[in-house]
């Protein structure tokens, strides 16, 4: 299969990412989105443990929009098609990329980011961005050092952010134990986070969101 451009616009046609799609065009019509989760399967399993959602975000008129297993590409569809239209959220937070690591160098990866940023700017200029550092992961038989290649996407991040004036969140140092490895505890398979991993980032990230309300 050839490999897709990171900066085309990838619309899926499994039936999870378009009841899913279908489901945030829905919500935003119904509901005031004050603050905003949107990414791959790491932010859609916020909605597996339900009690921390509410306990950090249900006050701030909150709306998780995750597809697992989206790439860059199949997020700039989805944000391209509709799903942020007529919002106006106070903070959004980005995390994406993962499922681009395999298979596309750190620049890519850097610069179809970036790509996704541009559109947030123009749709939403007012609101403020949290760019999610990327997480660590273990090794697959896709790629044997994801977390070399994940610092380096970082740090272009990180630079970036500054330049945009965004706020960036990288909290992978907080889930690697000894000979740079994922913490199974925390992440069980070595790519998903699960509750005590959700219990690090809501911790983390809480009172940033409280400051920019």
């Amino acid at each position: 299969m050839t490999k897709q451009d990171i900066n085309d616009s990838i619309q899926r046609v499994d039936e999870h990412h378009i009841e899913r799609h279908e489901h945030f065009l829905n919500f935003k019509i119904n509901n005031k989105i004050d603050l905003l989760f949107i990414g791959d399967s790491i932010t859609r399993r916020w909605l597996e443990v339900p009690h921390l959602w509410e306990a950090y975000f249900s006050k701030y008129n909150s709306a998780n929009f995750g597809v697992g297993a989206d790439t860059i590409q199949n997020l700039k569809w989805r944000i391209l098609n509709g799903e942020l239209d007529d919002i106006q959220p106070k903070v959004v937070v980005v995390l994406i990329g993962t499922n681009n690591l395999a298979h596309y160098s750190a620049e890519e990866v850097f610069q179809g980011i970036e790509g996704i940023l541009d559109i947030f700017k123009e749709k939403l200029p007012n609101s403020k961005i949290i760019l999610m550092g990327l997480l660590p992961r273990d090794p697959d038989e896709e790629c044997s050092d994801y977390i070399s290649k994940v610092t380096d996407v970082n740090k272009k991040l990180h630079k970036l952010s500054k330049e945009r004036n965004l706020i960036f969140l990288d909290i992978g140092k907080e889930f690697i134990i000894e000979n740079n490895k994922v913490n199974r505890s925390l992440m069980e398979d070595g790519l998903h986070l699960i509750e005590p991993g959700y219990v690090i980032w809501g911790d983390i990230i809480g009172p940033i969101i409280r400051d920019n309300f």
